[in-house]
């Protein structure tokens, strides 16, 4: 299987200005919640939506 040894993060940042959550994936999870906090990177539309900051509430690593 392709790919199967390769470990990611399945994860769920909150919003401190309204509590709202969002959960994803990632293969490095500072990277990602840097990128969902920071208002340049275009590829967190959903969380640029939403009020930040964002902080980590839950993550998991699996493989």
């Amino acid at each position: 299987m392709l790919g199967a040894d390769m470990p990611f993060w399945v994860y769920v940042i909150r919003s401190k200005s309204n509590g709202r959550y969002y959960c994803g994936q990632t293969s490095d999870i500072n990277k990602r919640i840097q990128q969902h906090n920071n208002p340049t990177y275009n590829s967190t539309k959903t969380t640029k939506r939403i009020d930040g900051p964002w902080t980590l509430f839950w993550s998991k690593e699996l493989s």
